[in-house]
């Protein structure tokens, strides 16, 4: 892992649920930035092996399109430049929901074995 990822998307996550939580207007060049970074770590996160940074992603990302939602529907943001990013951020968000699930699945097996291994051991 790049040791800059880690500090810098909590950061950059927490920047962006205290968006999600204002009450007002946020630009479409702020939401389209947002949204960049967001892709750019998802792509990351992919090769990653924790469940936190891949959660806190997922919290993020569930934010960021709470704030676009909520402004398409008041002021009628609709750039095909913002449709776009949203499309590759929605397919990369199910792409790591698939390798959260399989990570998770992964630590259930490995915790199983170990209990399976202990019992073994202790007879």
């Amino acid at each position: 892992m790049k040791p800059w990822l880690r500090t810098g998307q909590v950061n950059k996550m927490a920047m962006l649920q205290s968006t999600a939580k204002s009450p007002f207007r946020v630009s479409e060049e702020t939401l389209l930035a947002q949204t960049n970074d967001l892709i750019v770590q998802g792509f990351e996160l992919q090769d990653m092996q924790s469940l936190d940074d891949l959660e806190r992603w997922d919290d993020a990302v569930n934010d960021i399109l709470m704030v676009i939602n909520e402004q398409v529907l008041n002021s009628g943001l609709a750039s095909p430049a913002l449709k776009r990013r949203i499309e590759c951020l929605l397919e990369l968000y199910v792409s790591v929901l698939a390798s959260l699930s399989e990570l998770q699945q992964s630590h259930t097996a490995q915790a199983t074995e170990l209990r399976q291994q202990r019992r073994v051991i202790a007879g």
